[in-house]
């Protein structure tokens, strides 16, 4: 990170600022983080890191904010070699030195903005991007490099909530980056999940998030918001 910061000040309508705190707010965020992803957004032509924390906030304080935690980890850590070194001066620490590992009921922990984290779950998120199920180690005895990426693994569970999922090629990446595609077509012919899925986003009139992926590694998220059906197995699917 660039160590050479600036204060930035804009006008703002004060209805608009005030629903803008609410929401974040309401999400566990803090306005600060979510405007520092908009500036990177403008910076790198592409909305994905902005929408994936407005999104996130939708899940609630209660629930951890995955795109908000993966962003703040890449701002405040480097990973190598099994370990998390300071990437800022931010909190405690020397930038450069590893982080400071906190135990907590016999499990290693970082603090990340008053909050603790397992060391495990950072290293997997910081690498993979989501955490979709419990990160435990494959050999949880192990001294050297215990939280190397290589001694750790996802155990699945079972979904909380009902998730669309959507492989892009490289073009629609692009028109979703650019804010171009706000629909999708799904073939379910060999995919009854989705199909239930989308059928229950029709009957039930309420939203699902939508979590699109792409090559090298590449992940966002959106809200499905609408969808109809076309005929057999096809459906059209609107997108925030």
């Amino acid at each position: 990170m660039n160590k050479r910061t600036q204060i930035i000040q804009f006008r703002a309508d004060e209805e608009t600022y005030r629903r803008a705190q609410k929401r974040v707010k309401d999400g566990g965020l803090q306005l600060p983080d979510v405007m520092r992803a908009a500036l990177r957004s403008v910076a790198d032509a592409d909305v994905s890191c902005l929408a994936d924390l407005i999104n996130g906030t939708a899940l609630g304080s209660e629930e951890i904010n995955q795109a908000w935690l993966f962003q703040k980890c890449h701002e405040l850590f480097e990973y190598r070699d099994g370990q998390l070194f300071r990437k800022s001066r931010k909190g405690m620490g020397e930038q450069g030195n590893p982080v400071f590992i906190r135990v907590r009921e016999g499990e290693e922990h970082v603090l990340i903005q008053g909050s603790h984290y397992p060391l495990k779950d950072i290293v997997w998120l910081m690498v993979n991007g989501s955490i979709a199920g419990e990160v435990e180690y494959k050999n949880p005895y192990r001294v050297n490099a215990k939280h190397s990426i290589e001694n750790l693994m996802i155990n699945p569970v079972k979904e909380k909530e009902t998730i669309l999922v959507k492989y892009l090629n490289r073009s629609e990446r692009i028109d979703v980056i650019k804010v171009k595609q706000r629909a999708f077509m799904f073939d379910t012919s060999n995919d009854e999940n989705a199909k239930n899925v989308i059928e229950k986003l029709i009957n039930s009139k309420k939203t699902i998030p939508l979590l699109l992926r792409g090559d090298d590694g590449w992940i966002a998220s959106r809200t499905a918001i609408h969808a109809f059906k076309l005929v057999d197995n096809q459906y059209v699917v609107s997108i925030s």
